[in-house]
C-alpha cells in the first residue's frame, strides 16, 4: 500500500515575517516533502523486487522515475526557495538599519 501524494505547506504571501524562523520552517518542510519522496522510492524499490510479472515491474519502475523526477524538482525550487529567502531576509535586515538595498 504505498501512498504516492505529496505534500507542500501552502503560505500566503506577506503573512509571515522572513526571518531565521520562517527560514527554517520552510527549510524543514521541503525536509519533510524529500523525506516523503525517498520513502516512496524506497517502497518503489521493494515493490519492484516482489514484482511478478515484467509489466507489473514496468509499471513500479516508471513510478519510481516519477518520484526520482519529482526529488529533483523538490530540491531545485527549494534552492530557488532559499536563496530567495534568504535574499529577502538581508533585504528586510538592511532597511531595518536605514540602509539603501
Amino acid at each position: 500500500n504505498l501512498d504516492m501524494a505529496t505534500y507542500a505547506l501552502a503560505d500566503q504571501v506577506g503573512t509571515h515575517k522572513v526571518d531565521e524562523k520562517y527560514i527554517d520552517l520552510v527549510a524543514s518542510n521541503f525536509a519533510t516533502q524529500r523525506k516523503n519522496v525517498l520513502s516512496n522510492i524506497a517502497d518503489l524499490r521493494e515493490q519492484i523486487k516482489m514484482a511478478e510479472t515484467d509489466e507489473e515491474k514496468e509499471i513500479y519502475q516508471q513510478a519510481m522515475k516519477c518520484e526520482i523526477n519529482a526529488l529533483k524538482k523538490l530540491n531545485k525550487n527549494e534552492d530557488v526557495s532559499m536563496k530567495s529567502l534568504n535574499a529577502m531576509k538581508d533585504d528586510l535586515e538592511l532597511a531595518e538599519e536605514g540602509k539603501p538595498l
